[in-house]
């Protein structure tokens, strides 16, 4: 099972690898393939890709910690094992 978010940390850094990969090839001497707005663009994409990687796994441990009931004072753990 995945975690939550995975896919979207995934994609964010591959976005972000093709921005790095953009500048090493600038600095190198060699014709970029993303213009300025390309290159804001694609930060930007990556940026938000993050956040909601970040904001899907905050949601799964919070709905985690809230999975647990309290019967009489005591704390229960969820029953994890019924699907």
């Amino acid at each position: 099972m995945r975690k939550a978010g995975s896919i979207a940390l995934a994609a964010a850094a591959v976005v972000f690898a093709v921005f790095v990969a953009n500048i090493v090839i600038g600095t190198s001497g060699g014709r970029v393939f993303l213009s300025d707005v390309g290159e804001m663009l694609t930060l930007f994409l990556a940026s938000v890709l993050f956040v909601v990687a970040v904001l899907q796994r905050e949601q799964a441990h919070v709905a985690g910690v809230n999975a647990h009931t309290y019967n009489n004072g005591r704390e229960e753990a969820p029953n994890v094992h019924n699907p």
